[in-house]
């Protein structure tokens, strides 16, 4: 059963603002589809409109504006990558996907737990650590600079 406390931290996480009309809609509308699965878009916007006082035209306008900010710069790639994607940006595909992998999350807990044994286990196949990969690129960036400079100076 999906919660509102679980939806907002899932929006939180993704990095999108509470200040936002749309953070609060789409909770709304997540709600919604976790009850009945099988809904238009169009119906949707208008049951959660009905429940906010509003316009499904506006509900629309504000999950879409909601969606871009986290898919612009003020969102966390990665989470935002596993919850809406970046492929299909349609605010019904985002709102499906993202019922979906809360469902999922919520039927099997430990699945944030595997993503990222997922991705350490990616860094040591690679045979380097995260803190050498640092080193390294920090290395190659003062070179890159030395070497600009002198280029600079001639």
């Amino acid at each position: 059963m999906l919660s509102k406390e679980k939806v907002e931290a899932v929006l939180l996480k993704m990095g999108m603002p509470a200040n936002v009309k749309g953070f609060g809609y789409i909770v709304d509308c997540i709600l919604i589809m976790g009850e009945e699965s099988n809904l238009k878009i169009t119906y949707l916007y208008f049951k959660v409109a009905k429940l906010n006082n509003t316009t499904g035209q506006r509900v629309e306008r504000a999950i879409r504006h909601a969606f871009e900010i986290v898919r612009g710069c003020r969102g966390d790639y990665d989470v935002v990558n596993y919850y809406i994607g970046f492929i299909n940006c349609t605010n019904s595909a985002s709102l499906y996907m993202l019922t979906m992998k809360i469902q999922e999350e919520i039927q099997d807990t430990s699945e944030p737990q595997k993503i990222g044994a997922e991705k350490k286990e990616e860094l040591h196949l690679t045979g380097i650590t995260e803190e050498r990969l640092l080193e390294l690129m920090r290395q190659v960036y003062k070179e890159f600079r030395e070497d600009i400079a002198m280029q600079s100076k001639k």
